[in-house]
């Protein structure tokens, strides 16, 4: 059952405009300082931090098994993540994710 940790993430991706990569997005939610976040403003973000319980490596793991799951996309170009239908209304209702690891 990965429902938490797949909400976390996803919420973070709604939060950033869906305008990232998983790199990124780890960043945020395991509470990097860098200086691209802080510049974006997302340290003020309700998902900034409150991933700490996974590395970065983890996180960017977990978005992998969403994106075979069918609930996020990932662009050819730069790689930015979004929510697919699927995805969104998983988030949306507050459904149960379950993940084969």
């Amino acid at each position: 059952d990965a429902t938490i940790l797949a909400q976390k993430l996803l919420s973070c991706i709604i939060r950033t405009g869906e305008r990232y990569g998983i790199s990124y997005i780890a960043d945020i939610l395991i509470g990097s300082r860098q200086k691209r976040i802080v510049e974006n403003g997302h340290r003020s973000l309700s998902t900034w931090g409150i991933g700490k319980e996974l590395s970065k490596k983890e996180w960017i793991e977990l978005a992998r098994l969403l994106i075979s799951a069918g609930l996020l996309s990932k662009s050819e170009d730069y790689g930015v993540l979004s929510l697919t239908p699927k995805g969104m209304e998983k988030l949306r209702r507050r459904e149960t994710i379950m993940l084969a690891v």
